[in-house]
């Protein structure tokens, strides 16, 4: 890794995420897996990333970390009434504490479409701004939000997120690679991703019963 953005990846503990996904605790669990692996595997090969904190208190998380030269810091204090921003601001500070001064990106670990290259080109678009974002497929949530500098890194994620993220001063970004917007909560969503194309570890996990 010898890009200039430095990535905050939040990963949520497996046995709580993506509860809409599946029924089966196992499924979702082994799903949210495969997602934050090829999510951590296309951040780390992208070039323009040049280096990873992870914002977890999943013990599974560490390996996956090792593989890709990652940085783990647990989760603040469960019981935040906002734990995914609370995440990524803990993972900004880090990033500051670095004292790299230098472009931020926060990539969610519900993207399995995503691929070095489209990782690159929105982050490429998003350099001349001081904030800018990448809208979801449905256009109301946020994906991708990029930061000038740790310090004006301001996120909004939830509900209506792209709104809040627009009111905070972040551009939204046009024109992106759709594989950066497609983050996965229902196996609808999971069907859409396969048609761009999954990363290896997702697709691993194509079956009928996941509807893959």
């Amino acid at each position: 890794m010898q890009g200039a953005y430095t990535a905050i990846v939040p990963i949520k503990a497996w046995a709580r995420s993506k509860t809409r996904l599946h029924p089966d605790r196992a499924v979702r669990e082994a799903l949210a897996r495969a997602f934050a692996e090829d999510v951590l595997r296309a951040t780390a090969l992208c070039a323009s990333v040049g280096a990873i904190v992870v914002v977890s208190s999943e013990p599974g998380v560490g390996p996956l970390a090792d593989e890709v030269g990652a940085t783990v810091m647990p989760e603040p204090v469960d019981g935040l009434p906002d734990p995914l921003n609370a995440a990524v601001l803990h993972g900004a500070a880090w990033a500051g504490e670095q004292g790299d001064d230098g472009p931020i990106v926060v990539v969610p670990a519900d993207l399995p479409a995503l691929t070095p290259e489209s990782l690159a080109d929105a982050l490429e678009l998003a350099l001349p701004w001081r904030g800018a974002f990448c809208a979801d497929t449905a256009g109301s949530g946020t994906t991708l939000l990029m930061a000038s500098s740790a310090r004006q890194l301001r996120p909004a994620y939830g509900d209506d997120s792209a709104r809040r993220h627009t009111a905070l001063g972040a551009a939204a970004l046009d024109g992106v690679d759709p594989r950066v917007r497609r983050d996965v909560d229902r196996l609808d969503d999971l069907r859409a991703a396969a048609v761009l194309g999954v990363g290896p570890a997702t697709l691993a996990l194509s079956s009928p019963r996941l509807g893959g």
